[in-house]
């Protein structure tokens, strides 16, 4: 599902997934782009506590370790996707995606 448009010309530093009512069951989210469906974030658990807030550990993302990136720059307008588990839906719980960034 296309969530937040990117226009051109911008540099997307993070994408935080933040649980705001968790979900009643157990599910999973991921986020990306036209790229890949979890570029951003892989796999956040939709029923943890309210207030928690997910920093992504995709391929674009700012992560700890030897796998961090600097984010990525869209020289083309695109979207910023999430992608729940297959044959999921989610149908109590409630998440806010805020997406860092900078238009050049």
């Amino acid at each position: 599902v296309s969530l937040i448009n990117i226009p051109a010309g911008t540099f997307v530093e993070a994408v935080v997934l933040e649980i705001l009512v968790p979900n009643a069951a157990s599910q999973t989210l991921s986020i990306g782009d036209s790229n890949g469906t979890s570029s951003w974030l892989v796999s956040a658990a939709t029923d943890a506590a309210a207030g928690t807030k997910t920093l992504g550990a995709g391929a674009y993302a700012i992560a700890t370790g030897t796998s961090a990136t600097n984010g990525k720059f869209y020289a083309a307008a695109t979207t910023i996707d999430i992608l729940s588990d297959a044959g999921k839906t989610m149908t109590t719980g409630k998440v806010r995606v805020s997406v860092i960034g900078t238009i050049v």
